[in-house]
């Protein structure tokens, strides 16, 4: 009907024309003049089209081209969570109350985001007899660093300084709250997988399925190393980062599980209560073995602990903190190398010329005590006793032998307190590992002895990590091939060293010999054929 009326419409604008003597050809129809609203029309679908493709094509060139310069997961500044490009809805989080609201820091600790790198423990009331007053500091830590090049990032310190997002996601909470609420996260988080997990198996009943088992959100401690210090623990710390390093994270000497240890006196006695300094410790391990689930936890997963060489004074505290006993090596070294390796390039003589590996002077670890007013640990006081002689009227080098002759017979003598504890203190791996049999004694003993299963890769691959500057951090063409200094400590011994070494290091030294030639049994190697991509 429409076009009827167009077509009648036009007829009669022609016999007008034609009546009034116009030329039809000059004059057009009114038809495709652009003016009749049929043209109009399709003039205007016609521009929406192109605006709704050119939007399209805009839409499309973002999505595919843009996008792919950027990465699609990236690392939230204020909560440490990782997300998705193009999904924010992930930066919220709905509420006990069902409503939604942006996640905060404190979501990004509990839910496991923000790892814990360190702890301040106040000088008064750090522990009470209801709960403990320390604050916990948090933020992201790049693992993928030490994962690719240890020796890099020998110590745990050197991590956090080359993790860029540390210094931007750095928060700090209660931690006493914050690890109650991070439990409470991963029970929940816990029971829903296992719940889905019987749910498959129960959609999936008529296929022969393994028992469904929830996943840990906090892997436990898989050992630790003790040292004399100054006697190839940084080589053991980088090894056994580099053994497995998809499934593997090493703590070399965190500064938290230290203070948490030494929140009370070395005895204890002056502790308000020992339950919570030993909540307080296993709080911290459990903060610091935290993962997420389909991220990097897997059944095979391990979590190393290099402790500072104060921390084998509290070898016991350790083992009642933790839910169950845990293997651990220590770590010697001939009294004389480890003695001159502390005092080459010290600050104890200004005159000296001596330098370290790295050309610098500096004081003695060893000498961290020395003359102190705080209190020492009973093992040094009484092995100085035995001599006769007292803490206070040591020299500067019988104290750093008398000190790292404690740390020695600290830890064996809770060797010996485990052997006489029960069948599963016994069966619990322990080593005592001398600087000579590194870094072999690691593959061919260490780790088979704690279950791993080790590939001619793997080996390879430590053996690579073996043969650079394990302190040189360092990557690529840079780094540092290692070349041992034993000749040179040997043929340049001060009097006083050599004497304060034979006075209050001789026999503990041979203890540790003959321990070491017991607990070193070469078990056999798991898997021990290569691999066929090696």
């Amino acid at each position: 009907m429409r076009s009827q009326l167009f077509y009648m419409e036009d007829m009669s604008h022609q016999s007008h024309a034609i009546e009034s003597g116009d030329d039809i050809a000059t004059t057009g129809t009114k038809g495709n003049d652009g003016k009749s609203p049929y043209q109009r029309q399709r003039r205007l679908c016609r521009i929406f089209s192109g605006v709704m493709a050119a939007f399209f094509a805009y839409q499309m060139f973002v999505a595919h081209v843009l996008a792919g310069m950027v990465p699609d997961i990236e690392v939230d500044k204020e909560t440490g969570r990782k997300r998705i490009r193009r999904r924010p809805e992930r930066l919220q989080k709905m509420g006990l109350d069902g409503k939604m609201r942006q996640r905060t820091p404190l979501d990004g600790i509990i839910e496991g985001h923000l790892h814990l790198i360190d702890i301040t423990v106040p000088t008064h009331d750090a522990i009470t007899s209801t709960r403990y007053n320390v604050q916990g500091t948090f933020c992201v830590i790049e693992w993928a660093k030490q994962q690719k090049d240890p020796a890099s990032v020998p110590l745990f310190s050197d991590l956090i300084e080359s993790s860029a997002l540390c210094s931007t996601t750095t928060h700090t909470a209660d931690l006493y709250d914050v690890a109650y609420n991070a439990r409470q996260w991963d029970l929940h988080m816990r029971n829903n997988t296992l719940n889905h997990d019987i749910w498959k198996r129960e959609q999936n009943r008529h296929i022969p399925q393994p028992e469904a088992a929830p996943i840990e959100r906090s892997i436990p401690p898989t050992a630790f190393v003790f040292h004399e210090s100054r006697c190839g623990s940084t080589l053991v710390s980088n090894l056994l980062a580099a053994f497995s390093p998809e499934t593997t994270k090493v703590y070399s000497e965190a500064a938290a599980p230290l203070k948490a240890l030494q929140a009370c006196s070395h005895d204890g006695e002056k502790c308000p209560s020992q339950t919570i300094h030993r909540t307080l410790v296993r709080d911290v391990f459990y903060m610091m073995g935290r993962t997420q689930r389909g991220d990097i936890f897997h059944p095979d997963h391990n979590v190393f602990y290099k402790l500072q060489p104060a921390a084998v004074h509290y070898i016991p505290l350790l083992e009642t903190s933790l839910s169950q006993p845990v293997p651990w090596m220590y770590l010697y070294r001939d009294n004389v190398h480890v003695m001159q390796s502390h005092f080459q390039g010290s600050v104890i003589d200004p005159t000296s010329e001596e330098t370290n590996f790295l050309g610098v002077k500096k004081a003695p670890k060893c000498l961290d005590g020395y003359r102190s007013t705080a209190e020492q640990p009973p093992v040094l006081t009484q092995l100085v006793a035995r001599q006769g002689r007292t803490v206070q009227s040591l020299s500067a080098e019988e104290y750093c032998a008398a000190y790292l002759a404690s740390l020695s017979e600290s830890a064996m003598q809770h060797y010996h307190t485990a052997q006489k504890q029960s069948q599963w203190h016994q069966k619990t791996p322990h080593f005592f590992v001398s600087y000579r049999q590194l870094p072999d004694v690691i593959w061919d003993h260490v780790l088979p002895s704690l279950g791993m299963s080790l590939k001619a890769k793997d080996i390879h691959r430590m053996e690579k990590v073996a043969a650079l500057y394990t302190q040189g951090r360092t990557s690529g063409k840079k780094q540092m091939v290692f070349t041992g200094d034993n000749a040179h400590k040997e043929a340049n011994v001060p009097a006083k060293i050599d004497q304060a070494a034979h006075v209050f290091m001789d026999a503990t030294f041979a203890k540790l010999e003959a321990l070491a030639n017991a607990t070193l049994k070469a078990p056999k190697m798991a898997n021990d054929e290569e691999d066929e991509g090696a």
